[in-house]
């Protein structure tokens, strides 16, 4: 299929993330921020420590699906998966790692459900996860769109690059 058009993919990512995120973790409660194609939110080394959680796409489109959690709401997101109290998770380790990267798998697996009910066939990359400082994410063909989830907990940016 060619011509698939990238709205169609962004939109999907949207509505999987701001759907599964509350079913997760209902007591979970976000604003938006403002949406933009921001590079600089991924590329430029940030001095917080963060957690990305990257699921990749491809098949008649391809790209990324990118979710940027600041460290408290990582922990916060994690601790509600594996039924902890967050001041139980001093770091995120590999246990509260997985849990991001599982739910990362709910959203692009929602959003690919989404997608094929469109007949818009994608595949999509086992979640990676990365946890640090000075992180800088390069390759994306195009700038992602950035789009913040505000929260009292931190914030979570949802980035969607299509290439």
């Amino acid at each position: 299929m060619a011509g698939v058009d990238s709205k169609e993919i962004i939109k999907a990512f949207v509505k999987a993330t701001v759907t599964v995120l509350p079913q997760v973790v209902p007591q979970l409660k976000f604003s938006y921020g403002t949406i933009k194609e921001d590079a600089v939110e991924f590329y430029d080394p940030q001095p917080e420590e963060v957690a990305i959680v990257i699921l990749g796409f491809l098949g008649v489109s391809k790209g990324r699906s990118l979710l940027k959690f600041d460290l408290n709401l990582a922990k916060f997101v994690a601790a509600s998966m594996l039924m902890m109290d967050p001041s139980e998770l001093e770091n995120l380790n590999s246990l509260a790692q997985s849990a991001l990267g599982e739910l990362g798998n709910m959203i692009v697996g929602n959003a690919m459900t989404t997608l094929s009910q469109q007949n818009i066939n994608l595949d999509f990359t086992p979640p990676t996860v990365i946890v640090g400082k000075e992180l800088n994410l390069r390759g994306f063909a195009k700038p992602p769109l950035v789009i913040p989830l505000l929260s009292d907990h931190g914030r979570l940016i949802l980035g969607i690059a299509v290439d």
